[in-house]
Formats: structure tokens, sequence, C-alpha cells
């Protein structure tokens, strides 16, 4: 089993909005945020730490070799693209991925022979759609997207991966070994989040 939540971070970009999640955060995580200069990444590091701070509040954290954090007892995967935040949570060892549907000139000839040939025809989503597979596998191994995965057929994997297609021109792919019955995605809100207070 496993359950996708899907959180907007727009309300972030205002400062009061910021500071009142920011001092939700405990001591740690806000010298973490505070590291980075960019606002885009302290809104998404932010928002990282309000979910586990909602979902995982009583867990332990572990990393892998990748830097990929786990838990004990828990699955869960990330994903951030631009204003959105996506979290799978699984009984099993989960990888996902959300991309804008659009297409990145030159990386598709790192695509297999079969897949390039199909992107001829409808470029821009068969693009993405091969992405966020590719993408949500590498993830789902714990590792970094690599040459080997880009040029490997992605369906010809023994996992399952469950597409959801034109989310306001965004997909989604989440890869996991077993077959389940594909969920639907759960929509949070920051004020949701902020119910959890961890200091």
């Amino acid at each position: 089993m496993y359950k996708l939540y899907l959180l907007d971070l727009k309300e972030l970009n205002d400062d009061n909005t910021f500071l009142f999640f920011f001092n939700k955060l405990n001591k740690v995580q806000k010298e973490k945020v505070k590291e980075y200069s960019l606002r885009k990444k302290q809104n998404i590091l932010l928002s990282e730490y309000l979910l586990y701070n909602y979902f995982f509040s009583n867990e332990e954290f572990f990393y892998n070799q990748y830097g990929k954090p786990y838990l004990k007892n828990k699955y869960f995967n990330i994903s951030h693209a631009d204003n959105y935040l996506l979290l799978g949570i699984a009984d099993e060892e989960i990888g996902v991925d959300m991309q804008k549907i659009t297409f990145k000139k030159n990386v598709e000839k790192l695509f297999s022979e079969e897949e390039q040939n199909l992107l001829k025809t409808a470029k821009e989503k068969m693009f993405t759609r091969y992405w966020v597979l590719k993408e949500s596998y590498a993830k789902y191994l714990g590792v970094g997207i690599s040459k080997k995965i880009l040029q490997e057929t992605i369906k010809k994997k023994d996992v399952y991966f469950y597409e959801y297609e034109d989310l306001n021109g965004y997909m989604i792919a989440v890869c996991l070994k077993n077959k389940y019955p594909k969920e639907r995605i759960n929509y949070l809100t920051l004020n949701k989040l902020g119910e959890h207070d961890e200091k």
C-alpha cells in the first residue's frame, strides 16, 4: 500500500507566512533552513520539515550512502517541482517524481532507441513521462539518475509504476516493487501541516 500527498508552497513566498511556519520548526531544523540563501530552497526545506513533523514526529531518521533519508519501519520519498512538493509513503521502498510537462533538448539522445522512436510523435508529454518514470525508479533504488538508468527501457524493469498525468501541466510517477490498487492524490495545505507544533 502507498499514499501520496501533494502540497502547494506558493503561500511561503509571503514573508509573514514563511515566518509563521518557520517558527513551528525546532532549533536544528531552523538552522538547516537558514543555511540556504535562496528563498526557493528555504521554502522547499521548510516544507519538507513540516511534512516530517506532521507524519513522522516520533520517528528516528537514518541516511543511506547517497544521503537518502529513511526510517526503520516506514518508507517515504519526496519530489518537488516549482511550487509543489510531493510526498510518497509506503510499506516498502518507494520512489516518486513530479515534473512539469516539458522537453529537454539533447537529453532524449540518452534514452533507449525504443523510447527515442516513441518520442518523435509526442515530444513534450512523452519526454516528461519517460523522465518521471526513470527518476522515480532511480529514487526507488536510492541513487541519483544516471546515464545507465536513462539508457535502459524503463518499462522493462521488474517494478510497478503508477502514473498521474496532466495535473495542471505536471506529471507524477510512483515506483514500487509490488502491485497495489492505484491510490488517489491527497492534497495538503500548510495550515493542516502547521497544526503539528514541533518545538
